[in-house]
């Protein structure tokens, strides 16, 4: 009887030893998302993007948020939203959104079921194609005149002077 009782209670062990192994929960609250695009401090002449980052191994889910022009002062939140894995295993590292010209800045934090991670925060700008250009245009003049382009002078004989 002893010997069954015995036997009983080290199957009992060991089954709750396997429990344990499968109620671990990763730690991931030491570790960050890798915000991928729009990168930090990019300006945009798109209103429909993609915020993308990469993905998090032992994450079940992401949170995402958008606000304008910053979480600090936030005028509006724009975006709050929360992806999880799906039925398949699979977990979302991308959201498409489509946003009005203006100052932004976007933040993401990955999570499972027993920790999160602190949230990750690029900011970016969205202005019309015209600024683009213009902005485009004066970066090429203030690069020329850096580099000075004056330097290019037509060649002249001695004839010609």
């Amino acid at each position: 009887m002893s010997k069954r009782i015995f036997v009983i209670g080290l199957f009992f062990l060991i089954g709750l030893s396997s429990c344990e192994d499968i109620l671990e929960v990763p730690d991931i609250s030491v570790e960050k998302v890798i915000l991928l695009a729009p990168a930090d401090g990019v300006v945009l002449d798109k209103n429909l993007l993609s915020l993308s980052w990469q993905h998090m191994e032992e994450a079940h889910g992401y949170h995402i948020q958008v606000a304008t022009p910053d979480f600090e002062n936030p005028a509006q939140l724009v975006l709050d939203s929360v992806l999880e894995k799906d039925s398949l295993g699979y977990v979302p590292n991308h959201i498409d959104q489509n946003l009005a010209d203006g100052m932004y800045t976007w933040r993401v934090n990955a999570f499972n079921s027993g920790f999160k991670t602190q949230f990750s925060t690029h900011s970016f700008q969205i202005i019309d194609e015209e600024e683009t250009e213009a902005v485009n245009i004066t970066s090429l003049q203030s690069t020329m005149t850096d580099k000075g382009t004056n330097a290019i002078q037509p060649h002249t004989t001695g004839a010609d002077q």
